[in-house]
């Protein structure tokens, strides 16, 4: 049965979770400039993709963070 002739197949897929005991901070200041530009690019572009919404909050380290909550 293909999801053709079954659309609820799709609907009952949830994505995995991601693990919940990532490392936040390995007490490391940023290294150079260049990594702290590349961080700044990353957040603006955070930024703009999401300029619609404003329930997100963009900061920087040298690590991601993601919530589910």
């Amino acid at each position: 049965m293909t999801t053709e002739t079954n659309p609820a197949a799709i609907v009952d897929w949830e994505p995995p979770m991601p693990p919940t005991d990532l490392i936040f901070d390995d007490g490391e200041p940023l290294e150079s400039n260049r990594h702290r530009i590349a961080m700044n690019v990353l957040i603006r572009s955070l930024q703009q993709a999401w300029a619609d919404c404003n329930d997100f909050f963009t900061g920087g380290n040298m690590f991601i963070y993601y919530s589910s909550t």
